[in-house]
């Protein structure tokens, strides 16, 4: 269980900001369940915090809005609202879901994964490029000399005369 005083609740679980809020707040660690005087009641549980799997929601949908057989990777519940919104040709008032995130969903939006055609085309032009430059190398290396360190070997002195004195 974790226990937040109302100021240090995380912003991600939106729950810090009514007057309504008790100063003390207990999160149950997931599978858990926080009773009084320890009876638990045949009921529902909320509550949970937003990260855990088990509390993300799912959609299943079915008319002539939504692709057939499309499964989506998650859903967040706020985005709910601005689909129902156009589905229902009326505009979203002020809320903190984004339609961007559902619109895969439906038969008639446009939707492309930008960020895989992306990463795609800049992989390939990385990799043409390291050809590119490779084959330059090799073919501007000097083949001249058939022995590699040739240029490394001292040259002969002859004539006696002491390099350092």
């Amino acid at each position: 269980m974790k226990v937040y005083l109302k100021d240090e609740v995380p912003d991600r679980l939106h729950y810090k900001n009514n007057a309504r809020i008790q100063p003390i707040i207990l999160v149950a660690d997931e599978g858990w369940t926080i009773v009084k005087n320890g009876r638990l009641p045949r009921l529902g549980d909320h509550g949970y915090d937003n990260t855990f799997p088990s509390m993300h929601p799912f959609l299943a949908a079915h008319g002539p809005a939504f692709r057939k057989g499309y499964k989506m990777s998650s859903l967040n519940s706020v985005d709910l609202y601005p689909l129902m919104c156009h589905l229902l040709g009326i505009p979203p008032k002020p809320n903190n879901g984004s339609f961007t995130y559902v619109r895969c969903a439906l038969v008639n939006e446009q939707c492309g994964q930008l960020a895989l055609a992306v990463g795609i085309v800049i992989g390939v032009l990385i990799i043409l490029t390291t050809f590119t430059c490779l084959f330059k190398l090799m073919k501007n290396r000097d083949v001249s000399s058939s022995r590699p360190f040739a240029r490394l070997e001292l040259e002969e002195d002859d004539d006696d005369v002491p390099l350092l004195e």
